[in-house]
């Protein structure tokens, strides 16, 4: 079962052809992948700021 399991993550996770972010998953630390996804936010969520409208989660 952990096997099949293991191979449904690499497939649905590390191909970027299925929408996953291959870039997050090959993350080598929790911080590099904090980073990487504060970078995604940046350019996904710039509407907001251009509406200036207030993003909470960059509180914490």
């Amino acid at each position: 079962m952990h096997r099949r399991l293991e191979y449904n993550a690499s497939v649905i996770f590390k191909k970027s052809s299925l929408g996953a972010h291959h870039d997050w998953v090959s993350s080598s630390s929790f911080e590099e992948l904090v980073t990487k996804i504060d970078a995604w936010r940046e350019v996904v969520f710039k509407w907001m700021d251009d509406m200036n409208i207030y993003r909470v989660y960059k509180d914490f």
